[in-house]
């Protein structure tokens, strides 16, 4: 009886201090973290409250009480060893390398190994390439545990040439990182993955770290044919974000201030090419064997974070916030407050650009709305929710085609996780998800045809 009293008792003040923990961290968190952390703590309040009352119940509900309680806790970390193994994360790896997703020497060995490329771009005052160098085999990114590649096409492009040589052209996929293939094999992409399902030509110009204004100069440096549809692919984690960068761009801002204006990049090829070369020659002779990660964390932090990780439930824990937010959110029909956004208008100024290209050429303009991971209860969630509604109505007001990946994913997935690299929405999508995202499109574009 004692020991049972002093159960609850602990968890009681565990539950406090972990609440007081939780208000804590929401009241020191960066603007766009705030209520993230205090609706956890709300969690520890009510088990609070819960255990204060359990305090004066009988020994039997007290015993009952433990049981439900530690079962509950076992079955969060059966559920959170299951994300782990399903998606080969290693709570303390064994090999640091494979955890690590952007480590120069290991870029080095990869490439050597296949006598392949980075997939580094030219990009300074004078030229832009808004690819990478053509017809080579490209090292990409290690998000599921290895370098993934894919072979460039002639304008540095993840494509098969013969996308380029068709007398039509259907699809074509503009975008950033989600677009370009990060980080899955040949064939996997999305837009691979759209000529699989559609059995059209589909050219893929989407390039990583790509925001909507080299976007819409991608389009129009690469594109001379008329396509049927041009999917303009919105990541909602990172393109106004990247467009804020791209406007202290002089060169792209040609683009945007004059219609009319070009870098000839196709005829350009030879001189793009002969840069990256350079480029790859210096990174090769470069010892980076010592040194830190170009993204990411050392390794070492890599070991500890992993286990941290599982310590904390962390994956559990995006999951049952999702499916609690989605839940209670699923009726909201509030319009929050959204401030004057310089990068959303230029955005929307953008798409009227692109648009203004599409209707001329008879092309169906769709917008592609892809999630970030929201922080579900956090001002950043109600900032995005925001941006993500005014941009739609703006979408439909110009008769816009949408399709919104980030509603199909809450209504088709309970647990979204195994749409992404590592189970974690933060990374990017793994081929299901890209898998899922193409099935959208030809669905979109199934239906619109029989319209």
């Amino acid at each position: 009886m004692k020991i049972k009293f002093s159960i609850i008792t602990s968890l009681t003040i565990i539950s406090a201090l972990f609440f007081i923990y939780f208000i804590y961290k929401d009241i020191n968190a960066v603007q766009d973290l705030k209520g993230y952390y205090i609706t956890q703590g709300y969690f520890f309040l009510i088990l609070f409250i819960i255990l204060l009352v359990i305090n004066f119940a009988s020994n039997t509900t007290k015993n009952y009480f433990l049981i439900i309680f530690f079962s509950t806790i076992l079955s969060f970390y059966l559920l959170e060893s299951y994300i782990f193994y399903s998606g080969n994360i290693k709570i303390i790896p064994k090999n640091i390398a494979t955890e690590s997703v952007y480590q120069k020497h290991s870029i080095q060995k990869e490439m050597n190994k296949y006598n392949g490329f980075a997939y580094f771009s030219v990009n300074n005052d004078e030229l832009i390439s808004f690819s990478s160098i053509s017809n080579s085999k490209i090292i990409f990114c290690n998000e599921p545990g290895y370098f993934t590649q894919y072979n460039s096409d002639r304008n540095g492009f993840n494509n098969p040439n013969h996308v380029w040589e068709d007398d039509s052209l259907d699809i074509v996929i503009v975008g950033d990182s989600y677009v370009h293939g990060a980080c899955v094999d040949e064939g996997k992409d999305m837009s691979s993955q759209v000529r699989s399902l559609s059995k059209l030509n589909t050219i893929n110009i989407g390039w990583s770290s790509a925001g909507p204004l080299r976007q819409y100069a991608t389009y129009l440096e690469y594109i001379k044919k008329k396509p049927k549809y041009l999917f303009w692919v919105y990541d909602e984690k990172s393109d106004l974000r990247d467009l804020s960068i791209e406007l202290k761009n002089n060169l792209l801002m040609k683009y945007y201030n004059d219609e009319n204006f070009r870098q000839n990049l196709i005829e350009k090829r030879h001189v793009i090419d002969s840069l990256l070369k350079k480029k790859h020659d210096e990174f090769m002779k470069t010892d980076y064997s010592k040194s830190d990660f170009i993204l990411g964390t050392r390794g070492e932090e890599i070991v500890s974070q992993n286990f941290i990780n599982f310590i904390k439930l962390y994956k559990t824990k995006q999951f049952l916030m999702f499916n609690f937010h989605k839940f209670l959110k699923q009726n909201d029909k509030n319009h929050y407050s959204l401030n004057n956004n310089k990068e959303l208008n230029i955005f929307l100024n953008i798409i009227d650009k692109i648009k203004k290209v599409t209707d001329e050429n008879h092309t169906k303009l769709v917008l592609v709305y892809l999630p970030a991971e929201k922080y579900e209860f956090s001002k950043r969630y109600d900032n995005l929710e925001s941006i993500k509604k005014e941009i739609f109505k703006n979408m439909k007001e110009k008769k816009i085609g949408i399709i919104d990946i980030d509603r199909l994913i809450k209504k088709n997935f309970v647990f979204p996780n195994k749409l992404y690299a590592k189970q974690s929405p933060e990374l990017h999508f793994n081929e299901n998800g890209y898998k899922f995202i193409a099935e959208k499109i030809v669905e979109f574009i199934n239906e619109n045809e029989v319209k």
